[in-house]
């Protein structure tokens, strides 16, 4: 069996969330200029954490899972989680969810976290990974409803 499994995302789903961050950011400047100041600072952290989930996106290139680690690979560089420290979690929503892998093995504050949004993988992919996570028996089955 192959010990490494490589995903790559699809450009045109990035494509698609250019397309809505633009949008967002276009109804973010016309509200944060028609309102009040507590309103605009909300609008501002909003902008924030989007900024930071589309700059992610955007960077994000490939999913590895190996025998030993899960690494995310960005176009200017990568983060490593070895998975005997590894915590998986899935959050689902209509459309999309996110992959989380948590390293347990630092405290709180130093811990990695490594998300992974799932609208950038095709249904096979996302199985793919589910079955490598399972090979690797960092998960135990469809503990996290994998359904796709």
């Amino acid at each position: 069996m192959n010990e490494t499994a490589s995903f790559k995302c699809n450009l045109i789903k990035k494509t698609i969330i250019l397309f809505v961050y633009s949008l967002f950011v276009f109804i973010f400047l016309f509200l944060s200029i028609s309102t009040s100041g507590l309103i605009t600072l909300l609008f501002c952290t909003l902008f924030v954490i989007v900024l930071f989930i589309f700059i992610d996106t955007l960077l994000f290139q490939e999913l590895i899972v190996t025998k030993n680690e899960i690494i995310k690979r960005w176009l200017i560089g990568h983060i490593e989680i070895k998975c005997s420290d590894l915590k998986v979690s899935l959050s689902k929503r209509l459309f999309t969810g996110k992959i989380m892998f948590i390293d347990t093995s630092k405290i709180f504050l130093h811990s990695r976290l490594m998300i992974i949004e799932t609208f950038l993988f095709s249904n096979d992919d996302l199985k793919k990974i589910k079955e490598k996570l399972i090979s690797n028996k960092i998960i135990k089955g469809d503990e996290y409803e994998w359904n796709f």
